[in-house]
């Protein structure tokens, strides 16, 4: 029963905003009711959740990952140190316009020299960008249990992806001991910059490294897609894998699929 062990107490002790929310949501979706049961750690990640999220007149509407109850499991099971980082990486978790603190949604938009893309965003609010990773995928992706969440990340995957265009190291250096862009095929790349140029239909494209929520998975894909901030870039915003490697989140998320 959900009122077990004091529980009833608990959710007494919450200000009138949570109270609303927690009703609201179970009325919505029963089987939240049930999932709950008695479980304390639960309803108290409920809580958590509930107090985040973009805010109306000062009051946050909480993230929709508070009615996920598979992952409110995975939460209740990290430390509290834990618990902090994620619940703050969340709160400011990037999204579309007016998306903030949503999932399951799909975005559409029109860039420059690529056209009209779709991108959806998954069930924890994260964009799935899997469907522009150039092909085959094993070619590109690196797998890694021990990614840093920055630059050393690229140069590895930079790395490993002119490997497999017959480049090794050490890479060619010219006389004024700087490196020599490196050309095979479809492939461009300058040792020491964190993007590779990949020919698209006769053009050359640039590409860049995304870090996927899981924190092992590093991929490219287009960068006009990819990136916001960079000039003449409008692509769709996001918080990476990055963060939550640097904050030791890593695997909280499942690993992508590619089709």
């Amino acid at each position: 029963m959900l009122f077990e062990d004091g529980m009833f107490m608990r959710i007494l002790d919450w200000d009138a905003v949570a109270k609303t929310k927690f009703l609201d949501d179970i009325l919505e979706n029963k089987n939240l009711l049930v999932s709950f049961g008695g479980n304390r750690s639960l309803v108290d990640s409920w809580n958590d959740l509930a107090k985040i999220g973009k805010k109306v007149d000062g009051v946050p509407q909480g993230h929709a990952l508070r009615a996920d109850t598979d992952f409110l499991e995975r939460y209740s099971k990290l430390d509290p140190t834990k618990k902090v980082k994620l619940r703050d990486y969340l709160d400011k978790q990037k999204a579309f316009s007016g998306r903030k603190g949503q999932v399951n949604y799909v975005e559409s938009k029109y860039i420059d020299g690529v056209g009209d893309v779709t991108i959806r965003y998954d069930q924890y609010g994260f964009p799935d960008f899997t469907d522009y990773c150039p092909r085959p995928t094993n070619k590109y992706i690196l797998y890694a249990d021990d990614l840093k969440g920055t630059s050393a990340d690229f140069r590895r995957a930079n790395q490993k992806l002119a490997k497999e265009y017959g480049f090794e190291k050490p890479y060619p250096k010219g006389s004024d001991n700087k490196y020599l862009e490196l050309e095979s095929g479809d492939f461009r790349w300058t040792p020491g910059n964190q993007n590779f140029y990949k020919k698209v239909n006769g053009e050359w494209i640039k590409h860049t490294w995304h870090h996927h929520q899981d924190g092992k998975t590093i991929f490219p894909l287009d960068s006009r897609i990819h990136n916001t901030s960079e000039p003449g870039s409008s692509g769709f915003p996001h918080s990476g894998g990055d963060a939550l490697i640097k904050e030791d989140l890593k695997e909280i998320f499942e690993s992508p699929i590619f089709n």
